[in-house]
């Protein structure tokens, strides 16, 4: 099996600028490793309130006025993979910190893009790194906005919601599940910083053992093998 041991990696479409590597303030380093003992008090059956707690706190920090929490999975194996267009990944449960009338519909929508070939750009430059832990932000250039603002996927994923930038922090779990956090960003023109990205992403890459808890209690199965279609 592969290793997940990767370093922090922050993906944009420009020449890197360095912000990878920036420096958290003491206070930012305390009030990660204060998450982290919050989120470990949670008792074992309490996992949906750590999840909102974590959420929550990472709006908090930076600025963001929603999150989305997703349980990835790969439904298919060996050749099967290679056939599909998205290597076999689905989404398998997701949660909203602030559920939206539609929250359920988009995650039928997104699901039936994915079968279908036709999903977003954004989903594909996301899974196309599985495997490995990622930060991604629409304000990085994850794609070409021009070009991806006329899609239909933009329309409904994100122009009806008005967010104006998201962050992806993404954890791989094994190589069949990984753990993704989206926030958002609702003020009109206002993108996330660099240092807004390296705090969340920080602060998520550190608890392996959170990310696989939320996948067990929502029922996702964690093991070696893919999880079978049923």
């Amino acid at each position: 099996m592969a290793s997940y041991e990767s370093p922090l990696e922050v993906k944009h479409g420009a020449p890197a600028t360095g912000y990878e590597n920036l420096p958290l303030t003491r206070e930012q380093q305390d009030s990660i490793h204060r998450l982290w003992d919050e989120l470990a008090d949670f008792d074992d059956r309490a996992a949906s309130k750590s999840l909102t707690h974590c959420m929550r706190t990472l709006c908090d920090w930076i600025g963001a006025q929603n999150a989305h929490w997703i349980g990835a999975v790969r439904l298919a194996s060996g050749d099967k993979i290679a056939a599909d267009p998205l290597n076999g990944w689905r989404i398998g449960c997701a949660t909203v910190l602030h559920p939206q009338p539609d929250s359920i519909d988009a995650v039928t929508r997104a699901n039936e893009e994915m079968d279908a070939d036709i999903t977003g750009d954004t989903t594909r430059t996301v899974v196309a790194d599985a495997g490995r832990f990622r930060v991604y932000s629409l304000g990085t250039g994850i794609v070409e906005m021009d070009a991806f603002r006329q899609t239909g996927h933009y329309d409904f994923f994100y122009r009806r919601r008005g967010i104006s930038d998201r962050i992806w922090v993404v954890f791989p779990v094994n190589e069949n599940a990984e753990s993704y956090f989206l926030l958002d960003c609702l003020d009109e023109g206002r993108s996330f910083s660099a240092q807004e990205m390296q705090l969340a992403a920080t602060a998520l890459r550190g608890i392996k053992w959170f990310h696989r808890q939320q996948l067990l209690s929502h029922g996702l199965g964690i093991g070696d093998t893919p999880l079978t279609p049923a």
